[in-house]
């Protein structure tokens, strides 16, 4: 099992043993001040490699001591494989569990996750050895004959002629099964329940100690073992470089009392002088009086520890989270209920983590016979990303920058190295990035037979009502400096054929324009902006060129953001602009999507009324596009200047209907109008030469005849579907 090391060697990440936990920590315990030289006597003696502290905190009842034991035997094997001085053994000690207690919960959580990776990953291996008991015969006692208790005709164990010498395979093929309860190995039967009538053989020692003892005695055992079993103190202490002195308890026969058991074991870490073992683990303070848990030192009895072991363990109840504590790391645990389910489970979370970051927030956990298994939140997911993409850079849509050039790159088989021609991958990046670009500028242009899908971005009012109907029953038109647009609608009702539309007009007259784009792929974000528009050649090249370099891409992932730090992290974004983003123009892609991925932005009430002025301010057009279903399309349509319904004919996919709810471009704004549009997808195209920037409609395809004066879009407000009925 690798492990991370920095070239100057002062710092060690080492795993847990815990997947979940380690997932948590991004790979396991930051290991600080460590350093590789050692004295000659391969014991560590200098003051600044001090050990770290972890406090596991807690209600009784919530499996912190079975947490702490897994962790200590994780940490203990990696310490192992890259310490090669010899630590002392670690100790694990109780000041209110019965050592063989403790001994059972330590080796019962190391052989049951043995037999599951025998089921699971180490299947392979076990088939290459065909019927053999290579790993059982280490682990148990196979020499007694098997003797089985017939249950009468109801019996369904089956026991195979040759089990003796093939119990790994039947454990693999899941014919064997290990009982915990028992420590020993059973035949699995169809009806539930293990008893002394279905069982093979039991555990061939009590304690991880015994099976350390073999290996060390020159056992044979399975390399894949290395590392399992290694000597550990319960309640005792011993030599600590390996040796058979014989193991003395750390207090005498007639000191029960706890807080004696606690100073003894404290005495006995201040004589180690200068020994070092590898993990300490020291529970059992729920059993203190309140007045004997205020006479304990914490932060004396934490650097004492820290002098004595790579990583200890000290695990509280819940009063001590009144106590002050200078653990390097803080797990709570607690234990929840879901009244909806009716369901009780428990929870962890990582309070405190100094020198390495950790997820926060709780996780849930289960305790299982191969120990603790913790499940990090789907917030890790995302914990993992940055929830804004592009966030300190300013790129245009044609450009690609150096990790999106090693991601395709190596997916198509070349390597970070020199190649045959001596260039590296950056240096052939930085030879290429020219063509890049007409690479990207050619692919977006290039027919697609699924343009009419609708797959880009918002049109305001402006270009619908100044392009689509130019002289409307001669009302004349007004202009608005940074007017708000709302653009609802059903789903596939072409919101986004309409917006693509309004970035292109504004873009090819130099104005820039910043798409916020809602969880989406970033790996597709350019076939949102294809030019969705008739009539591309080669004369028109310059003129994409040109839009293509105005548009700016903001993409937010989903996750816990809060509508405060989403505007912060755009105006960071907008300071890259010149004046800060002032005049430039901003399309909110899918508001819709923040129902179902952006939680804290969904209860921020003020969340769209402060975009709305976030805009204004800075004298910013502001496009919307929204679903009709949304939980903001009220308040929206509310706060807009421009407001633009869009339904599409379910039995004619080509006919469009454009309810113009609210105008603030036409005088008299109270007027609502409805728009019948057919084949609006070709409708627009790419000016001729001298006839200016902007786009051109078709007026062979245009029928102004087809705007009607409405008096209320109730119709389609209260039209809703619902996909699993006929209504």
């Amino acid at each position: 099992m690798a492990q991370s090391e920095t070239n100057n060697g002062n710092y060690r990440k080492v795993k847990t043993g815990i997947p979940g936990l380690d997932t948590l920590f991004f790979g396991g315990l930051h290991l600080h001040h460590y350093s590789t030289n050692v004295e000659e006597a391969g014991i560590v003696a200098s003051r600044n490699q001090e050990g770290i502290v972890i406090a596991l905190r807690g209600p009784r009842g919530v499996n912190k001591t079975m947490l702490a034991v897994q962790m200590m035997h994780g940490l203990t094997k990696n310490i192992h494989e890259f310490r090669k001085d010899k630590l002392g053994i670690p100790i694990v000690y109780s000041l209110n569990k019965r050592a063989d207690n403790m001994e059972n919960m330590l080796l019962n959580f190391v052989l049951s996750r043995i037999i599951e990776n025998m089921s699971g990953l180490w299947r392979e291996h076990i088939a290459e050895h065909g019927n053999s008991s290579v790993f059982c015969d280490f682990l148990f006692d196979t020499s007694l004959p098997f003797v089985f208790q017939k249950d009468g005709a109801g019996d369904d164990s089956v026991l195979p002629d040759n089990i003796i010498t093939g119990l790994d395979s039947f454990i693999r093929n899941n014919i064997i099964t290990y009982n915990p309860r028992t420590g020993a190995l059973h035949l699995r039967r169809s009806r539930p329940g293990d008893d002394t009538r279905n069982m093979l053989c039991r555990r061939r020692h009590d304690t991880l100690s015994g099976y350390a003892d073999d290996l060390r005695l020159g056992c044979q055992y399975p390399a894949l073992l290395k590392g399992e079993f290694f000597k550990v103190n319960v309640n005792t202490f011993g030599d600590e470089n390996y040796g058979t002195k014989e193991r003395q308890p750390v207090y005498g026969y007639f000191e029960s009392n706890n807080v004696q058991k606690l100073s003894n074991f404290i005495d006995y870490l201040n004589g180690l002088q200068g020994k070092f073992l590898s993990c300490i683990v020291l529970e059992g303070f729920s059993d203190l009086s309140n007045d004997d848990l205020s006479k304990v030192e914490i932060n004396s009895l934490e650097q004492t520890l820290r002098k004595s072991a790579l990583i200890s363990i000290i695990v509280f109840d819940k009063r001590t989270k009144n106590i002050e504590t200078n653990a390097d790391i803080v797990i709570d645990m607690r234990r929840s209920f879901s009244a909806q389910e009716e369901y009780t489970y428990n929870e962890l979370q990582i309070t405190k983590s100094i020198f390495q970051e950790s997820v926060l927030g709780w996780h849930q956990y289960k305790n299982k016979s191969t120990g603790i298994e913790v499940y990090p939140s789907i917030h890790k997911l995302l914990h993992e990303r940055n929830f804004y993409v592009n966030n300190r850079r300013l790129d245009s849509l044609l450009e690609i920058d150096y990790p999106q050039y090693m991601e395709i790159a190596l997916q198509n088989g070349a390597t970070i190295e020199n190649d045959i021609t001596g260039l590296s991958l950056y240096e052939r990046y930085i030879k290429e990035k020219t063509d890049l670009k007409e690479e990207i500028l050619e692919d977006l242009c290039r027919e697609d037979p699924m343009t009419d899908c609708g797959n880009t971005q918002l049109l305001t009012e402006r270009l619908l009502m100044s392009r689509i109907m130019p002289a409307f029953n001669g009302v004349p038109l007004q202009t608005q400096v940074s007017p708000v647009t709302a653009i609802i609608g059903n789903p596939n009702t072409l919101k986004g054929y309409l917006a693509s539309l309004r970035t292109i007009d504004r873009c090819l007259s130099g104005k820039n324009t910043l798409s916020i784009l809602l969880d989406r792929d970033e790996r597709v974000i350019r076939n949102f902006f294809r030019f969705p528009i008739k009539g591309l050649g080669k004369e028109h090249q310059k003129l994409i060129r040109n839009c293509y370099s105005h548009i700016f891409v903001h993409l937010l992932r989903m996750g816990c953001i809060s509508a405060e730090e989403l505007f912060y992290n755009l105006k960071e974004r907008l300071a890259y602009f010149p004046n800060s983003g002032r005049g430039m123009r901003i399309v909110m892609d899918n508001l819709h999507n923040i129902d179902v991925c952006f939680p804290f932005i969904k209860s921020q009430s003020l969340f769209v009324p402060t975009l709305i002025n976030f805009c204004r301010e800075k004298d910013m057009e502001l496009d919307v596009i929204c679903d009709k279903s949304s939980s903001m399309a009220g308040t929206l349509c509310l706060l807009a200047d421009n407001v633009l319904c869009l339904d599409r004919d379910s039995n004619n996919p080509d006919h469009i209907t454009i309810y113009v709810e609210k105008s603030s471009m036409l005088n008299f704004g109270k007027w609502q109008y409805r728009i019948d549009l057919e084949n609006l997808i070709g409708l627009f195209r790419l000016p001729d030469t001298g006839e200016g920037k902007g786009l051109v409609v078709d007026g062979t395809k245009l029928n102004c005849d087809a705007v009607h004066r409405i008096g209320s879009t109730k119709n389609f407000w209260r039209q809703k579907y619902n996909v699993f009925s006929d209504k």
